[in-house]
């Protein structure tokens, strides 16, 4: 594993999301230790963990350069964290979720088998249908608190530096495992063309993350400066959509703390989308959209997204140019629209 491959992941979700079998997976694609912090919580006689034991336990895990966690436990976010660099969450729909919980803890408690080697710790019939002990009570009570705590961490600004991948099913964890070296090898490409664009012309690397609320006078000032605003879309608009919508693929750039680029992706299962791609005019001719190109695209290859379509009005050649040069092409189809809400 190379330093511009991610190496180092974090897998979250409800209890009954499929974390242990995703992270698994994962790990073993990677050839990585998998870190389970269950195991690491939970003693003998389901004892509990001190904290002090639990972290440095966790810690001790954590020391080399590629490893996959699996589990939520938020007060270890500081030591997980840390050096995390992708965090993958699973986020199924609640029936399935629990139906898989449900699942799970029948054979547990059928098998009578110890969850982690040396403990004794086993699920029983008892304590899985008829306990406040329940996995399958914590699974009813949790999931939407899990849920909103994810959404809100995704979008905190101290945690940009970390790439987030959402998935809403098994066919996009499992497509993202099937693209794994592809997708590595687009990272390669990116990091090596960003580092030409900066021994070139000396131009700082910009940092990419989701777009934050203080963000929007901003953007919409960069949308007016390059010209993507137009009579019949309201940018506010616009921005409140997508929030609602994959709000971690409504991508911004920052250079010494200045909004200067901005990209929003979007998949509807069948294909990829590309819009509101901008630059500031101070900054074009730099790379930073390609950068911008380069971490939309990845993340769309990670959903399972087998292509992307854009839409360019066809008197606008530089940016079919740009494009084409991304191996982007013109295909041969007639682009149609019909507006269910007016913005004005």
């Amino acid at each position: 594993m190379t330093a511009n491959h991610p190496s180092r992941f974090n897998i979250v979700g409800c209890s009954g999301s499929g974390k242990s079998t995703f992270a698994r997976k994962l790990a073993n694609k990677l050839n990585a230790p998998y870190v389970e912090l269950d195991a690491l919580f939970w003693g003998p006689n389901w004892s509990e963990s001190t904290d002090e034991i639990f972290f440095q336990n966790l810690d001790t895990k954590l020391t080399g350069d590629a490893w996959v966690i699996d589990g939520n436990y938020t007060r270890t976010i500081p030591i997980k964290w840390k050096h995390v660099q992708t965090v993958i969450w699973l986020d199924l729909p609640f029936t399935r979720t629990f139906w898989q919980a449900l699942l799970r803890a029948t054979r547990r408690a059928y098998n009578k088998e110890e969850l982690w080697p040396g403990t004794g710790n086993t699920e029983s019939f008892r304590k899985t249908f008829l306990s406040h002990d329940s996995i399958l009570l914590w699974t009813l009570t949790s999931y939407r608190t899990v849920r909103r705590r994810y959404q809100k961490l995704l979008a905190d600004p101290q945690y940009s530096h970390i790439q987030f991948l959402h998935f809403r099913s098994h066919k996009q964890a499992n497509a993202y495992l099937d693209q794994l070296p592809k997708i590595q090898n687009n990272i390669s490409k990116s990091v090596h063309s960003v580092q030409s664009v900066v021994n070139t012309n000396a131009t700082p690397l910009m940092q990419i993350r989701p777009f934050q609320e203080t963000d929007r006078p901003a953007l919409i000032a960069l949308w007016k400066a390059c010209g993507l605003i137009v009579a019949h879309n309201d940018p506010d608009r616009d921005i409140e959509r997508k929030l609602q919508v994959s709000p971690e693929w409504f991508l911004v750039g920052m250079l010494d703390g200045q909004l200067v680029a901005s990209c929003m992706a979007g998949y509807d299962g069948h294909r990829g989308w590309i819009n509101y791609l901008a630059v500031s005019p101070d900054h074009q001719n730099k790379g930073f959209a390609r950068q911008l190109m380069s971490a939309a695209e990845a993340s769309l290859l990670a959903a399972g997204c087998p292509k992307i379509n854009l839409q360019i009005r066809e008197t606008n050649q530089a940016v079919i140019d740009f494009y084409q040069k991304l191996g982007y092409t013109i295909d041969p189809v007639v682009s149609m629209g019909k507006r269910l809400i007016p913005d004005n």
